[in-house]
């Protein structure tokens, strides 16, 4: 498996797994793997990566023999550094409509997890 968002002149990011239940898992270590990388050699730029990630791939002439894809996410916590706490002011009604869509959604963890992912989108635009 190749995640092309992590590939570029420098860096590929590949990977293998032996059963298919397997594959998600080993991709997204590789993705860590080459993440921790990056930013060990000051060349992580987690927004070009998120830019790079919403790109559809599957009719990209380089990708023509992928036949399957898969979104795979990356908890980027263990790479960018540790969390600092700050304090924002957001209506009780967005926090009520953030805190549904994270009960819902396997995608977030928590409300802090959806803010940063948010976050990161709108940097990535």
């Amino acid at each position: 498996m190749t995640i092309p968002a992590q590939c570029n002149e420098t860096y590929t990011t590949v990977s293998a797994a032996d059963t298919f239940e397997k594959i998600v898992p080993m991709a997204r270590e590789a993705a860590f793997s080459i993440m921790e990388e990056m930013a060990l050699s000051g060349d992580l730029d987690l927004v070009a990566i998120a830019k790079a990630n919403q790109q559809d791939y599957s009719n990209d002439p380089e990708y023509t023999d992928f036949k399957e894809w898969a979104f795979v996410d990356i908890d980027i916590d263990g790479v960018v550094g540790a969390q600092k706490r700050i304090n924002i002011s957001i209506s009780d009604l967005l926090i009520s409509h953030i805190d549904q869509i994270v009960r819902q959604s396997s995608q977030h963890r928590d409300r802090s997890d959806f803010i940063s992912k948010a976050a990161l989108n709108q940097l990535s635009h």
